[in-house]
């Protein structure tokens, strides 16, 4: 027998070769190593090179690969015809070749099982293989060719005896001798992972049958099926779900699971978390096993995936998407990856190859050889639908049943175990993702879906406060106190300190749902909520069924007559009700003789506004206090000096739009629609609010409206936000790309050195790239006092144009929201807690109702612990499980520091138990409780903590 290559040796043999080739050349190998050729010529194969092959007169069975064909001599295929010779040309693939060689030998159907058939086609690849490796980097091979034959034909001998152990013994004593010559030269072989993707448009039967083959070869099969792939399949097969249980019982069928193609990266972590959790749920319940592997369908990572994932269960990730995305400058196959807050995830960051193309096969022998003697574990995983994977895969899977002559065949879940504290550790940042939802999102509505999402998320959050709440009132007497004396006697000294004030109650203590009942001077009674977790989150007061709304105990949160009246009833007299002191007024400012500046100013005690009268954009904001006064002292400080913000509402035209645009190209506003105020109103103007509408249009270069907007400002005394709400219009619809035609607001600031950091899973992530994703904030700091916070209200996507210049992203092709909100936050200390998280609280109107005669004052939490004048740990999530008698409380770590914690709730409980993460997975530990009822925790371990409370009694 004999096979011709297209080399002369094999060490100039090419890795590099099309598909077809490849196959051609690991089809011709291994078919002439069927036990029923073997028994017939009673000898291995021969290979001669295609160019100059000899005429020896015993060649009587000759393969020419078609890739083989333009390189033989002319005469020498009549020679061999001359002798007799039978050649077997034009043959692509193992099954043609076999069928024209056992037809040669008259054996169409040879005694010998498919089992047996293919131990002996893998020999015969394994054989070729391992000489190519070894010869392309060593030049030699040590394979005895004559004891290898000699184990061949043993084996087919015995088998042929019908004697299956003696045959197997020979057969192994063949492959050990193969693995032990490779092994001299390689002795760290790599693993191979061999991953299965089901998708609706292949067929239940396909997978199936895949299964089954697996299942009789005793081979594992990897299957990546996310929640909704899997019940699709499920819907199309349902008798696949016993089998599917049966394997995933027995370890021959490991899943690789997945969400339900949620964009994840964007949500709050402890929303992360409870889904990641979900889907483990989901997967047990439908084929009763819980996936320790998890791999997204779409980007979307970030640095506080580790811990989460580690949290619910999961024990490694593949980095890479099934769309195409992986992680940039990752070179590493397996690797540790380092989360926020110093936890490992074992990790395979390289994306799967083609496991369908023989090509990219053979191409990894190259990289497999210079890998052997690497100290980090080699993976090779290969990717492809049932059923359609290359002959290689199935005979590497069937002579590794001998031995792992190439590499171990493992299942996924067993890799990650087996691996565990292998690869080195590689710490990314967030912009190492680049996630794109905006681009990469099919549906309607990519920008309006997270605005929605995070009020609705809050929404959530304050009902299950609520409900909470209304649950331990219920068992709790109700007060014969008068409400006056229950307010008086509820509130502590110093809270009573802040409200006399006008100043905004500590977050000393943030998780805290008070309820008080207070008579106004007409004897009606009226009730103030606030809400956790967070103290910024949203007041609501009834009086005759007159709601407003505001921050937390803050004067300036209130309308000025119904603050007046609590100030007052609180310090029990009265004040002058007329006495005005407006923020708002009209300016006319002289420039010089012939000019004169117009502008409409809005100030509080920190910062004054310059609306410009023609256009209504925000022209000037500049801060008072500290700055200021050093400036007139003479000693500049240059970030906060002067005007140090702006915003004005565009059009950002499409790029066929600005072909048409006439202005130069150098002009600030090219590109964009011109914004022009048609009517300025004066909603509120008094000593604690000031309140500004703003009507107009924006026209396109050519005089054309673009669109119709309205835009409404908003100042409280005693407070560093402005609020902002803007709805537009539109008359001519973005349906270019969405980051380059939108409808937008344009921010523009002074120090062209700030660092910008994007406000996600509540802390602030330092980014340089153009494309900004910050659902929370974006944080323009100039140094650490000294900033510019936007606050989002969910609302993620920004474009900055070079050092000092953004748009929001807010109307887009596809896009149906035309009301939009966000605040901007002057020099504030904690962008994130409380003052964007804040800001995220839901609107008043859809708090529920609750009784002032339910409770008086409920403070679940009391914090001991800050670290300097700040408390680094705060609850993010409280979570009521009725029905067990528990409360499940969420605490988050939000600056990255260590921090040890003492809080004291003020329930009764029987237990309490912290999520502890431990190398082996999550669990449950008991949480100590000191004498004064006091809880420690060391925060500085852990981002995120889930704490449980047991059998909860007031």
């Amino acid at each position: 027998m004999l096979v011709l290559l297209p080399c002369y040796s094999l060490e100039d043999f090419s890795l590099y070769r099309s598909a077809d080739e490849a196959r051609e050349i690991f089809a011709s190998i291994s078919a002439f190593y069927h036990p029923a050729l073997l028994e017939f010529f009673g000898k291995l194969p021969d290979w001669e090179p295609a160019g100059s092959p000899s005429d020896y007169q015993d060649h009587r069975l000759i393969l020419i690969p078609p890739c083989c064909e333009s390189l033989i001599p002319k005469d020498w295929l009549q020679k061999m015809v001359e002798k007799e010779a039978f050649l077997i040309r034009d043959c692509s693939d193992r099954k043609m070749i076999l069928e024209k060689a056992l037809a040669f030998i008259d054996q169409k159907d040879p005694p010998f099982s498919e089992d047996i058939t293919e131990s002996f086609l893998a020999m015969g690849l394994a054989w070729f293989v391992s000489e190519l490796l070894s010869r392309k980097l060593r030049y030699m091979s040590d394979i005895d060719l004559t004891e290898l034959e000699k184990n061949a034909l043993a084996a087919v001998k015995a088998f042929r005896e019908n004697k299956p152990e003696a045959g197997n013994e020979e057969l192994q004593k063949g492959y050990d001798l193969i693995c032990e010559a490779n092994e001299y030269y390689f002795p760290t072989p790599p693993k191979f992972l061999d991953l299965t993707r089901w998708t609706p448009e292949d067929s239940a039967e396909s997978l199936k049958e895949m299964i089954l083959k697996r299942k009789d070869r005793e081979e594992k099969t990897n299957l990546f099926l996310p929640l909704d792939t899997l019940d699709a399949l499920l819907k199309t097969d349902s008798s696949l779900a016993d089998l599917m249980k049966e394997e995933l019982e027995n370890g021959r069928l490991q899943l690789i699971g997945s969400d339900r193609s949620e964009p994840l990266y964007l949500m709050p972590q402890f929303e992360i978390y409870h889904r990641l959790k979900e889907v483990l749920d989901d997967y047990k319940s439908r084929l009763d096993y819980l996936p320790s592997v998890y791999q997204r369908t779409n980007a979307g990572y970030s640095p506080a995936l580790p811990r989460l994932l580690r949290l619910a269960g999961w024990k490694g990730i593949l980095l890479f998407t099934s769309d195409g995305w992986k992680p940039d400058h990752q070179e590493q196959d397996r690797l540790q990856w380092k989360g926020a807050d110093g936890t490992l995830l074992p990790a395979i960051a390289q994306e799967p190859l083609d496991g369908e193309d023989d090509a990219v096969f053979m191409e990894q022998l190259d990289r497999m050889g210079y890998s052997y003697s690497a100290t980090d574990i080699m993976t090779l995983l290969f990717a492809h639908r049932p059923g359609k994977e290359i002959e290689v895969l199935g005979d590497i899977a069937r002579f590794n049943r001998f031995d792992p002559i190439l590499g171990q065949t493992v299942g996924i879940g067993d890799y990650f175990e087996e691996t565990e504290k292998s690869g080195s550790v590689v710490e990314m940042e967030k912009d190492d993702f680049r996630t794109n939802f905006l681009t990469r999102s099919p549906d309607p509505d990519p920008i309006s879906f997270w605005g929605n999402f995070y009020q609705n998320h809050f929404r959530s959050m304050a009902k299950n406060a609520f409900a909470l709440m209304d649950h331990f009132s219920e068992k709790r007497e109700k007060s014969k106190e008068k409400d006056g004396d229950l307010l008086l006697r509820n509130g502590s000294p110093t809270e009573k300190k802040l409200v006399l004030e006008g100043k905004p109650a500590s977050i000393a203590e943030p998780l805290t749902a008070r309820t008080r009942t207070v008579l106004d001077d007409q004897g009606k009674s009226f009730t103030l909520f606030t809400l956790p977790p967070f103290s910024q989150w949203k007041v609501r007061m009834d009086s005759n069924e007159e709601h407003c709304s505001g921050e937390n105990l803050n004067p300036s949160s209130a309308k000025p007559s119904f603050w007046k009246k609590t100030v007052d009833f609180l310090r029990g007299k009265k004040t002058e009700s007329d006495k005005k002191m407006e923020m708002i007024e009209f300016v006319e400012e002289p420039l010089n003789r012939n000019e004169i500046h117009r502008y409409y100013a809005i100030r509080n005690e920190y910062f004054e506004l310059r609306i410009d009268p023609a256009t209504g954009e925000l022209r000037r904001l500049q801060v008072f206090g500290k700055e200021s006064l050093e400036i007139q002292r003479g000693l500049i400080r240059q970030p906060g000096r002067g005007n140090r913000f702006a915003f004005q509402l565009g059009l950002r035209l499409s790029p066929e739009q600005q072909k048409a645009d006439p202005r130069d190209r150098k002009d600030g506003n090219f590109g964009y629609t011109i914004m022009s105020a048609d009517q300025i109103t004066l909603l509120e103007n008094g000593p604690l609010v000031g309140r500004i509408s703003i009507s107009g249009r924006l026209m396109m270069p050519d005089g054309e409206i673009a669109a119709k907007f309205r835009e409404i400002l908003t100042v409280r005394r005693g407070s560093r936000i402005v609020n902002v709400k803007i709805s537009f219009n539109p008359k001519i619809l973005p349906d270019g790309h969405r980051w380059d035609h939108y409808y937008g607001c344009r921010f523009a600031w002074k120090d062209r050195l700030a660092e910008i950091r994007t406000g996600l899973h509540e802390m602030l992530w330092r980014t340089e790239k153009d494309y900004v994703q910050g659902p929370e904030a974006v944080d323009i700091r100039s140094e650490q006092k000294i900033g510019i916070t936007l606050l989002t209200r969910g609302y993620p996507f920004f474009r900055r144009y070079g050092m000092n210049r953004m748009d929001s992203v807010w109307i887009t092709k596809d896009e149906s929201e035309r009301n939009f909100e966000f605040g901007i936050g002057v020099d504030l200390v904690q962008p994130i807690i409380p003052s964007a998280l804040g800001f995220l609280a839901p609107d008043p109107e859809i708090l529920p109702v609750v009784s002032d005669s339910h409770f008086s004052d409920l403070q679940l939490f009391s914090f001991e612990k800050k670290s300097g004048d700040r408390q680094t740990v705060i609850p993010v999530e409280l979570v009521p499980i009725f029905e067990e008698r528990s409360v499940l409380l969420t605490l988050q770590e939000t600056t990255g520091k260590k921090d040890h914690l003492r809080f004291k709730p003020s329930f009764s409980f029987r237990k309490a138990m912290f999520l502890d993460l431990e190398e082996k997975g999550p669990i449950w530990k008991d949480l100590p409780v000191d004498s004064d009822g006091f809880l420690d925790l060391d925060a500085g371990k852990y981002q995120m903590i889930p704490i449980r409370f047991e059998e909860i009694s007031l």
